[in-house]
């Protein structure tokens, strides 16, 4: 399916992304406050808003039409997983916060909540591709609408403006 594609694209920016967060995050972070947050803005915008907007709101909700039994199980579980992404992220922002008032706020905070989340994301993309994404292809053999169905929905979703 052309969404699977796009989808597995848009995966390719965030761990593109990801893989230069994990090297900035090598040096200090009081260093590097504007490129990390740029990364955060990225994340929030470009993977929540955007990327799993189409996934929760599309693509996931297609799957469980087409077979419930995929509620509970895979989805559930890449759901949950997206949660876990938006607290380690949530995390984040709160230190950067407290850093950018207190430079000699320790930054070992900032750097545990992003490398959780480079590991939670590495991990869950790799679940979406080679195994939900598999699965959705399955259903799509068997019942041949889904581009039809979501590719339009994909297309009303307006990739981010970043700065």
């Amino acid at each position: 399916m052309q969404c699977t594609e796009i989808l597995m694209k848009e995966h390719e920016t965030i761990l593109a992304r990801v893989s230069q967060l994990e090297q900035t995050l090598e040096s200090k972070v009081s260093e590097n406050i504007e490129a990390i947050d740029k990364t955060i803005e990225f994340i929030q915008k470009y993977a929540d808003e955007f990327h799993h907007a189409k996934e929760e709101d599309i693509y996931f909700k297609w799957m469980i039409d087409k077979n419930p039994m995929f509620e509970g199980g895979p989805i559930h579980c890449m759901l949950d997983e997206h949660n876990k992404g938006r607290s380690f992220i949530k995390t984040a922002v709160a230190e950067m916060d407290k850093i950018k008032s207190d430079p000699t706020h320790s930054e070992e905070q900032v750097k545990e909540s992003l490398t959780n989340f480079i590991d939670l994301i590495r991990a869950h993309i790799d679940k979406e591709n080679n195994v939900l994404y598999q699965m959705a292809e399955q259903v799509n053999a068997d019942v041949g609408d889904g581009d039809e169905i979501m590719l339009p929905k994909f297309q009303s979703i307006n990739e981010p403006t970043l700065t």
